[in-house]
C-alpha cells in the first residue's frame, strides 16, 4: 500500500460558515470535488448522529459510494482556534 496523502489548507472564514459549507449537502457538493452526491438520511431524533450517503464518479462510468455519519456539532470558536493539525508522515521524516 502506498503512503497516505495529507492536504492542509487555511480557510479564511468564520467557523460557522465553514461548518455550514460542510454540513449542507447542496452546498458541500458545489465546492468539494471528492463528492458528486451527498444525501442526508432521516433521523428519528436530533440527538442521533446524522447519517449520510455519498458518491463520486471517477470516469468511464465508474462510481464509488459509501455512507458516513457526523457525530457532533460545529466546534466553538475557542475549539477551532485550539485545534492542532494532525501529525503527518513528513513530520516523522518518512
Amino acid at each position: 500500500m502506498g503512503r497516505p496523502i495529507y492536504v492542509e489548507r487555511l480557510i479564511n472564514a468564520p467557523i460557522e460558515a465553514l461548518w455550514n459549507a460542510t454540513q449542507t449537502p447542496d452546498v458541500h457538493e458545489k465546492w468539494d470535488i471528492r463528492f458528486t452526491e451527498i444525501r442526508h438520511l432521516p433521523r428519528a431524533a436530533d440527538t442521533e448522529p446524522q447519517r449520510f450517503l455519498y458518491a463520486t464518479r471517477i470516469g468511464f462510468g465508474m462510481r464509488i459510494a459509501g455512507e458516513g455519519e457526523s457525530v457532533r456539532g460545529p466546534p466553538s470558536i475557542g475549539e477551532a482556534r485550539g485545534l492542532r493539525r494532525p501529525r503527518r508522515a513528513a513530520d516523522e521524516g518518512l
